[in-house]
């Protein structure tokens, strides 16, 4: 109470310092947020552990990730046992018309088991069945609830309705829910519907999603595959050497690497952030205790013990940056809602949950703790005759404290400075590379002439 008393009669003070804390609580738990969803939260779907994406390579053509071949993955799903479960992806940019306005958009094609393969449920309607994933199966299609609610306004008759996708009509089976293996230009889907007659190995545009037997491991369900691929080789003499597989989890297929490197260095830089707010506060405190000396001189001399004083000091400490994180988590609330807009893996899936929570309310505590324990101990050294009798160190008198805290500040600013420098410096200097073409007054145009109407 009488710290809570205490930092109300300084208002000014309290409000500099809770926005001081504010701001480094509120950029380290957005960050943690999305270095959480992406990183340490596994796949929004069931058994995220035993999915995995297969490709092909070709290390003598320097390709170490291919797409794949739609008569390997025919060959892979009737021949392997790892998997329970292999599906196939592929897309196509197709005119959209019967609507208001035509559109263009990259349309999914998927085979019947790729849903169940990879665990996504279709809220409304039902999935493609094994019939319609077949040269010449019926069209139907399946939308995702984004383009149901933007197109059709969530309305449940729009199962029934037909799309014109490059001018023939697809009857809409199905919704299907809100996932990160979906991009958000990719809100249709049709069947595969592969026709083997009509492909050839050298034709390598799928996406491969498989799903382990329960007890398989990826080291095994690799070395099958590989297995797999040399004895396709071998059975087919006159085709290209070289092709092998590679497989990947999926939860670095969502976030690869360069992703997850580049969300480390700024968890680390918003640390460094938050590393130079707690040095900010902590000067702020050692000024204002030693111009409370007369006051805390006062308490000593009325009995209060060493402890008592440091203890008084560290719980204003304590109550600035709990307030102060209690507004940094306000402001990650807003910051994450803006983050969702970002173009990143899983965006979708950003949030401020238990376990960001529980990492905001442990950072509060140790940025109080941290910026408060050096000007408790520093105020409670203080010698009381000297300060009844008004030969306190006044605030300008040097401090070796004061002085390594204003040292780190400017050596953490300035490396954050220098890094913030060079990456806008790297970004303008890209904008000015020269095509080797004049882009000025050109502009761009993709003509999709349908089968019915050639050019």
């Amino acid at each position: 109470r009488h710290a809570f008393r205490q930092l109300a009669k300084s208002r000014g003070y309290t409000a500099v310092a809770i926005l001081i804390v504010a701001l480094g609580i509120g950029a380290a738990t957005a960050m943690f947020s999305t270095v959480n969803a992406l990183v340490l939260r596994p796949v929004a779907l069931p058994e995220p552990g035993r999915l995995a994406v297969v490709y092909e390579t070709n290390l003598p053509r320097n390709l170490p990730t291919f797409s794949v071949a739609a008569l390997n993955y025919l060959d892979w799903r009737d021949r392997s046992t790892s998997w329970a479960s292999l599906a196939a992806v592929g897309f196509n940019g197709m005119n959209v018309t019967g609507g208001a306005e035509p559109e263009f958009t990259q349309v999914l094609h998927f085979t019947a088991n790729f849903l169940p393969t990879v665990g996504l449920p279709v809220t409304h309607g039902r999935n493609f069945l094994p019939d319609e994933d077949r040269p010449g199966g019926p069209h139907v299609a399946l939308i995702t609830t984004s383009y149901w609610q933007r197109r059709f306004g969530g309305k449940a008759d729009a199962l029934g309705k037909t799309l014109q996708l490059d001018g023939a009509a697809y009857t809409i089976v199905g919704v299907v829910a809100p996932s990160a293996l979906f991009a958000p230009e990719n809100e249709i889907a049709i069947p595969l519907a592969t026709d083997p007659a009509r492909t050839s190995r050298t034709n390598h545009d799928l996406a491969v999603y498989g799903r382990l037997k329960p007890g398989v491991t990826f080291a095994q369900a690799d070395a099958e595959m590989k297995t797999l691929a040399t004895q396709l080789w071998s059975e087919l003499p006159t085709e290209e050497r070289g092709w092998s597989t590679r497989l990947v989890p999926l939860a670095e297929e969502l976030v690869g690497p360069g992703v997850r490197k580049g969300l480390y260095v700024l968890l680390g830089a918003v640390g460094v952030l938050l590393v130079i707010a707690c040095a900010n506060l902590s000067n702020l405190m050692l000024v204002r205790a030693t111009a409370r000396a007369h006051e805390l001189a006062v308490r000593t001399a009325l009995g209060a013990s060493r402890w008592q004083i440091v203890r008084q000091l560290l719980a204003e400490s304590l109550l600035v940056t709990v307030a102060g994180g209690i507004v940094g988590i306000v402001l990650a609330l807003w910051a994450v809602d803006f983050l969702h807009g970002m173009p990143l893996p899983r965006a979708g899936e950003i949030s401020v949950d238990l376990r960001v929570l529980a990492v905001a309310c442990g950072a509060s505590l140790l940025t109080g703790l941290a910026a408060g324990v050096g000007p408790a101990f520093k105020a409670s050294r203080a010698r009381p005759q000297e300060a009844l009798k008004g030969r306190a160190p006044r605030s300008g008198h040097r401090s070796r404290l004061r002085d390594a805290l204003v040292v780190a500040q400017l050596a953490l600013s300035l490396t954050l400075l220098v890094g913030a420098t060079l990456l806008v410096r790297s970004f303008w200097r890209l904008l000015q590379v020269n095509p080797g073409f004049s882009t000025e007054n050109t502009l761009t145009v993709a003509l999709r002439p349908s089968a019915a109407n050639p050019v």
